[in-house]
């Protein structure tokens, strides 16, 4: 990890952090990144919301009851798994994918229970691991927990065609 001048934020890079803000919210969505993209790749331009999110959601459980991820980011317009040229903003990117894409795996994961959802999650790491991961991944990941998944598919993260066949 390497701590630069403070210019706002930071980025990843599978086994490099760079930050830029040094603030225990920025360092944690980082790391999470380390298993939510440089572990478990995704498509960054179709499914953003595949590391995005799950590290928005990672700041949350590391820091519950911060107000890091609000559950009124749920009621945001727009779909959490849209394409990155389907935004029509990056104002609306941010708030859809990081915001939103966050609280709603945070509502997953407290309609299913930590454990369940947890064990999930670990599953679906398992699976993906060193690969891409798709929508269909995840939605494979929690098969067993219908609520979680009824969670995700409201936010407009998981859609028809991201049923397993």
């Amino acid at each position: 990890m390497a701590l630069l001048p403070d210019f706002g934020g930071g980025i990843e890079y599978p086994s490099m952090i760079l930050e830029a803000t040094p603030s225990r919210e920025v360092l944690v969505h980082e790391v999470a990144h380390q298993w939510f993209y440089g572990m478990v790749g995704n498509s960054q331009f179709r499914d953003p919301w595949l590391d995005e999110a799950f590290a928005s959601w990672a700041e949350a459980v590391v820091d519950p009851g911060s107000g890091l991820v609000r559950e009124e980011a749920l009621t945001l317009e727009g779909p959490v798994g849209a394409a990155m040229d389907e935004f029509e903003s990056t104002g609306s990117y941010f708030r859809l994918v990081y915001d939103k894409g966050g609280a709603a795996l945070l509502a997953a994961q407290r309609a299913v229970g930590e454990g369940a959802f947890d064990a999930a999650i670990r599953c679906y790491v398992d699976a993906t691991a060193w690969s891409l991961a798709t929508p269909v991944d995840v939605h494979r990941a929690l098969a067993e927990l219908p609520a979680a998944l009824q969670v995700l598919q409201d936010a407009g993260a998981l859609g028809e065609d991201d049923v397993p066949r």
